[in-house]
């Protein structure tokens, strides 16, 4: 099916502000995209600064009619947050018919005012309550006054934004902090989570007793507090760190390495580091338990992902991952992990395989078609 508007095709304009790498909220950008040039859209995906266009064609392979602008000609590193807010200050008018917002805040595009706009919001960090389990390292110095700036300017961005559109929501959690923060009613699509090469791993593979933790080295995962919890573990329980290691989390790579000797837990954990998918595969497929110490996580891909791979996870009871894990892999304070744990690596190949086919909810298809269905309704 062609979306024709009288005799021409329609356009669709998917805003992000940086692509460097085919993560969590960069795939859903690109599966957006793609969604869009499948049913019959010219896409414009627009980013801030330049992004790794060979890994964004990589993606995008056999999508017609998409072309790629980035609003200024460089890959700018860092800056984080205030790259959305770039994105709006400098983008152009864009003559669309649809406009899809991705790049995490709620914030608008110069244009909604007059165009059908979806705001895919993965967290409202400009307007949530300033607590700091939803601050997360912004509530700490001298992250508190960067993004107390942030939230200056983005705030009533976000107000405008909720008045000029459609919002999405990435989870119950995100729609229940939006309605607290705005007083709106937003729609829940979860993000795709690619589960493919997860759910080719045997479930019946024999498994080490060990625990695995996956996600970039940054204060807000919380893996001081696993290697804590290592010390209260029987000396046969392993961990493994696999993490993202960039420039701006390299001291806290430091620390971590400095508590693991303090610790004296040099034989049980190791600290791994920017390592293939193919490697994270093979750790998926010999780990046990998965272990996510984030509080207040948005959604949780990386639990999904592990779902998938037929670990059993532990996870907060607050946030994005209580939506969907049993009762008895949820625990409300550093206390009761221990025991958590223990009862996970004891778990059957049969309360693994429920874990797995929860989390086929979660697959692209199922993205794919609530979004088709919200842009139905829009056009």
């Amino acid at each position: 099916m062609i979306w024709r508007l009288g005799t021409s095709v329609l356009r669709a304009a998917v805003i992000y502000s940086v692509i460097e790498a085919v993560a969590g909220s960069e795939r859903v950008a690109l599966v957006t995209t793609d969604l869009l040039a499948s049913i019959g859209f010219k896409v414009e995906l627009i980013t801030f600064s330049k992004p790794d266009l060979k890994a964004v064609r990589e993606f995008l392979r056999g999508s017609e009619g998409v072309n790629v602008t980035s609003l200024i000609p460089l890959r700018v590193p860092g800056l984080g947050i205030y790259q959305r807010v770039l994105t709006y200050t400098l983008s152009p008018r864009v003559g669309a018919d649809l406009v899809v917002s991705v790049h995490g805040d709620l914030l608008p595009y110069r244009s909604s005012s007059r165009i059908p706009t979806i705001h895919y919001c993965h967290y409202p960090l400009a307007v949530v309550p300033r607590h700091r389990d939803l601050l997360g390292k912004y509530s700490s110095w001298p992250w508190r006054l960067y993004y107390e700036i942030y939230r200056a300017v983005s705030a009533p961005l976000a107000a405008r934004a909720a008045e000029e559109g459609i919002v999405v929501a990435n989870s119950r959690f995100v729609k229940a902090l939006l309605k607290l923060s705005l007083g709106i009613d937003s729609h829940v699509i979860y993000p795709p989570v690619d589960l493919r090469d997860l759910l080719k791993i045997p479930l019946e593979r024999d498994r080490e007793d060990t625990i695995l933790m996956l996600g970039r080295y940054s204060q807000e995962k919380r893996y001081e507090k696993a290697l804590e919890i290592m010390k209260n573990l029987p000396s046969w329980v392993r961990l493994r760190i696999a993490g993202i290691l960039t420039r701006s989390g390299l001291s806290y790579y430091r620390k971590l390495k400095k508590l693991v000797e303090r610790y004296g837990l040099e034989g049980r954990v190791e600290l791994l580091r920017n390592i293939p998918r193919e490697k994270i595969l093979e750790l998926m497929a010999r780990s046990s338990v998965f272990l996510h110490m984030y509080r207040g996580e948005h959604f949780g891909i990386a639990v999904v992902e592990a779902m998938a791979a037929g670990l059993i996870p532990v996870a907060w009871d607050f946030g994005g991952p209580s939506e969907y894990l049993p009762q008895e892999n949820l625990f409300k304070s550093l206390e009761e992990i221990p025991e958590k744990i223990l009862r996970a690596l004891r778990a059957s190949k049969s309360e693994r395989q429920r874990i797995r086919e929860k989390s086929l909810e979660f697959s692209e298809e199922n993205f794919r078609r609530r979004m088709k269905t919200l842009i139905n309704s829009l056009i």
